[in-house]
């Protein structure tokens, strides 16, 4: 088993800084992670950093058991008003300030995945994940209370120029509204396998080979499976890192 992740030229992938500045990674935590976002370009810049858009796949081969929340919040209900997101922020230091009280989970499908695009709100699940994302560590924790320990201020704010720090209006500026409270939000972000050639062409030829991180502008993925006793030579069109499971 192969998954490739493949950057894709265009004018973000070059700057001043670093070329090709798009990475991949496996998290695989036991509990719920906090609501949260990766900034958009507009306030990553302002805090000299870049925005971070990921995409999540949940490999079949890694998860023998979906651990204590295998489900993922994403965006907000259609119809949440920003005031609502708020109240949120206002009552931080009391405990369970229930963002996720405006959201909606979704459990976590094996062998699929879902595009994440920056500046929406996101609480990942617990499945064992492969993770192709830009190459940025710039985030706001929306949720002050996850698997009851407190999230400070200071990770909401992390990333926020330090006169905007206690300034909600600025907060609540850095969600994509529009992503977040798309009534067809998973008809958009969810990512089901999609073959790259029909599947019993595929298997007459000793593989099968299915995109699963695909539809943005910033890099793509794919998982191949050479068939037992098979051999095969695979062509792409583009540069790509190989990380082989098996």
């Amino acid at each position: 088993i192969a998954e490739l992740g493949a950057g894709l030229l265009g004018d973000k992938m070059w700057n001043e800084h670093h070329a090709w500045p798009m990475y991949s990674k496996f998290f695989d935590n036991k509990g719920a992670l906090p609501h949260h976002i990766h900034q958009m370009e507009e306030h990553a810049r302002r805090v000299g950093m870049e925005s971070k858009p990921e995409t999540y796949y949940f490999p079949r081969q890694l998860n023998n058991y979906g651990a204590d929340a295998p489900y993922t919040y994403f965006g907000l209900e259609p119809g949440t008003t920003k005031d609502q997101v708020r109240h949120c922020l206002e009552i931080w230091n009391q405990g369970d300030n229930h963002i996720t009280d405006l959201s909606k989970a979704y459990r976590l499908e094996l062998g699929t995945g879902w595009y994440v695009p920056a500046g929406t709100l996101h609480a990942p699940g617990s499945l064992c994940t492969y993770e192709p994302q830009w190459a940025s560590d710039v985030f706001a924790m929306f949720q002050s209370l996850v698997n009851e320990v407190p999230i400070g201020w200071d990770l909401l704010v992390k990333n926020v120029p330090p006169e905007f720090e206690h300034d909600l209006d600025y907060i609540i500026s850095m969600l994509d509204w529009d992503v977040n409270v798309n009534p067809n939000f998973k008809r958009d972000q969810f990512r089901a396998p999609k073959p790259v050639k029909p599947l019993a062409e595929m298997a007459s030829e000793g593989y099968i080979e299915n995109w699963i991180a695909y539809g943005n502008p910033y890099f793509a993925a794919k998982e191949l499976t050479v068939l037992p006793g098979r051999s095969v030579a695979i062509r792409d069109a583009g540069p790509y890192g190989l990380i082989m499971l098996q």
